[in-house]
């Protein structure tokens, strides 16, 4: 409960980030904005003219462009948007494009002489725009819908196929936007396009090129990050042997054990998340080192093993890649190689015998974390089950372990 209050006192924090505002009036405010929290495009912003002033909200009414320093530009937008949705699930029959009135700051992909914007709405659609010579922005018209196919027909049967079909009324726009550069126009409808901002956003530089035009601006490039990180710790194992089929097996019973963890992380930040989803991969050592008892402890047994481990999660930061505090939580799976597989029964002498004959070799895990990132340092809680050291179909082997670790950021890419 303590983290999880951490994380929605973290969460709740604002970041302003330097930038400028343009008003409908001309005058230019410079200042600090609200960053903009995930991909839906905002319909206001939150601006300070310093950091300890009082926050003004300002509508796209009021706002001509915004833009933070070295970041994203975003232009009011006010006019007709398509209702439809491009979920496959929530389509219909109905080809003809349906828009409503909305308004909302658009992300500026490109400004030239042709200019393309980008938006996703609040119901997570996406939109592409239009604007020549500094006009009016119009939206490219989308719309994708169902069609029953007839398959197979005779006198007898008629078998119908649901189809997926697109309104493509955007090729059209772009073909009269761009008439006054016909190598362009031209090879529009003859190649495929599909409704994608990288698409279209090739076609608009093109475009750009033929007319000899200055492309003024373009969307900063995100490739994401990657984040390497060591961390170090320790960790808290317990196995048990379970079998249904030969019951001996669970008169085995192992002490609990506390041992090390020690890896190299690579967490990718993916593109245009602000940092708040990332792509985790880390290669580790874990040992686990324990004694126990056959029946009774007059019979003593011994494991002493070490892993290398592949973790590859999920995680998901609570607070953008601009803030100092970056709590995540994550989930994924394990794959771990024992390259130490002591494990011995002394039950027939001094010098043991394997416990077990067939030893898995390679362990298969789920694991899920939550942690916190200050600056370069971060610390983690892990749980992780894995199916353990057993290779017998009539034996499980569950292997329960939790972490505590320590981590320190080496450099980004």
């Amino acid at each position: 409960m303590s983290l999880l209050f951490i994380c929605n006192r973290l969460t709740a924090q604002k970041k302003y980030l330097p930038g400028q505002v343009v008003l409908t009036s001309f005058d230019t405010l410079k200042g600090f904005i609200l960053e903009i929290p995930g991909r839906i495009n905002p319909t206001t912003i939150s601006f300070r003219p310093t950091l300890n002033a009082e926050p003004v909200e300002y509508t796209p009414l009021t706002v001509q462009w915004f833009s933070f320093n070295g970041g994203d530009r975003y232009v009011s937008y006010m006019g007709p948007l398509e209702s439809s949705s491009l979920n496959t699930n929530n389509l219909t029959y109905d080809s003809t494009l349906t828009t409503f009135t909305d308004t909302l700051f658009i992300r500026a992909v490109l400004i030239g002489r042709a200019s393309l914007y980008y938006a996703r709405d609040r119901n997570d659609r996406i939109h592409l725009f239009l604007q020549k010579f500094g006009g009016a922005i119009v939206e490219l018209g989308y719309k994708k819908y169902y069609v029953d196919e007839i398959v197979i027909a005779n006198y007898q049967n008629k078998i119908v196929k649901r189809a997926i079909y697109d309104n493509q009324l955007y090729k059209g726009q772009l073909i009269q936007a761009f008439r006054d550069c016909p190598y362009i126009a031209s090879g529009i409808t003859s190649k495929a396009l599909p409704y994608a901002k990288n698409d279209i956003q090739e076609l608009f530089e093109s475009y750009n090129r033929c007319k000899g035009a200055k492309v003024i601006y373009h969307e900063p490039k995100d490739n994401g990050k990657a984040v390497f990180t060591l961390n170090a710790g320790i960790n808290f194992c317990r196995l048990q042997f379970i079998s249904e089929s030969y019951p001996p097996w669970n008169d085995y019973h192992f002490n609990g054990s506390t041992g090390f963890a020690a890896g190299f992380t690579c967490d990718y930040l993916l593109p245009r998340t602000n940092g708040k989803w990332g792509f985790f991969n880390e290669a580790s050592l874990k040992n686990y080192k324990t004694d126990g008892y056959h029946i009774t402890e007059e019979n003593p047994v011994a494991l002493d093993l070490i892993y290398f481990k592949v973790a590859t999660m999920i995680r998901y930061y609570f607070t953008t890649d601009r803030n100092d505090w970056r709590p995540y939580c994550a989930f994924g799976f394990t794959n771990n190689f024992a390259i130490r597989d002591v494990n011995l029964d002394y039950t027939s002498g001094p010098e043991g015998e394997p416990i077990l004959e067939f030893f898995r070799h390679y362990e298969q895990g789920l694991m899920i974390a939550a942690g916190s990132y200050y600056k370069r340092w971060n610390a983690e809680l892990r749980y992780e089950t894995s199916n353990g050291i057993s290779d017998y179909t009539s034996l499980r082997s569950p292997m329960k372990t939790a972490y505590i670790l320590v981590g320190y950021k080496l450099f980004s890419l």
